[in-house]
């Protein structure tokens, strides 16, 4: 239906929101080249585009679809908004008490039945170094802005993995540790993280300031 082409435009953008990874003005589309190269002889070189993987495309969706649940009645209170991503008041208090007392929170997310995965909350100096660092390397494609913007928020969060703790002026040793993991484990923290995100943004959402 035509209706719901607006509505899933908007859960994608919710979802990049979320996860720190919207790309910058003019990035959103796949560069194209005014003039190909040209190869000796004056055939053109075709100009491949980089593949995104369908791993990434159900992530994507599945992303998509939670946030379609959780703001699919914007009339929710804010307790419900809570209750909807498992968190009570009495537990928010206190994230917004570890927050304004300590400048960060940590929670610990599992991944299957024996492992997890400890993320930190993201200060002003993670956001400045992801700008930075998309500035100086000028990527062509929006799918690699993604990439970039995934592991610097994972990196930025990451307390603790793989038995492993990293603290936050640990920032390039959690780097490169993204960079020697599986897609599949990437994947399943790019997920947790973006949980993780989404209960910050609802408890320090409107709301917060009436309930405490």
């Amino acid at each position: 239906m035509a209706s719901e082409a607006p509505r899933e435009s908007e859960g994608k953008q919710a979802v990049q929101k979320f996860l720190g990874m919207m790309t910058p003005a003019g990035m959103t589309q796949t560069p194209q080249a005014s003039h190909p190269p040209q190869e000796e002889g004056g055939n053109a070189k075709e100009v491949s585009e980089e593949p995104q993987t369908e791993m990434a495309d159900d992530l994507e969706q599945r992303l998509v679809e939670q946030i379609r649940n959780i703001d699919a009645a914007p009339e929710l209170s804010y307790e419900q908004r809570l209750s909807r991503l498992g968190v009570g008041l009495e537990e928010a208090a206190k994230i917004v008490d570890t927050i304004l007392s300590q400048g960060h929170y940590e929670r610990e997310f599992t991944i299957g039945r024996r492992h997890s995965v400890t993320f930190r909350t993201r200060g002003v100096e993670d956001q400045e170094r992801l700008q930075e660092s998309i500035e100086n390397q000028v990527p062509r494609y929006a799918l690699t802005v993604n990439e970039m913007t995934a592991r610097h928020n994972i990196a930025g969060s990451l307390a603790e993995f793989g038995g492993k703790r990293y603290t936050a002026d640990e920032f390039k040793k959690a780097y490169a540790a993204t960079g020697k993991m599986s897609l599949a484990v990437f994947n399943a923290l790019v997920e947790r993280l973006a949980r993780f995100d989404r209960i910050m943004y609802t408890v320090l959402s409107e709301g917060a300031v009436e309930n405490f």
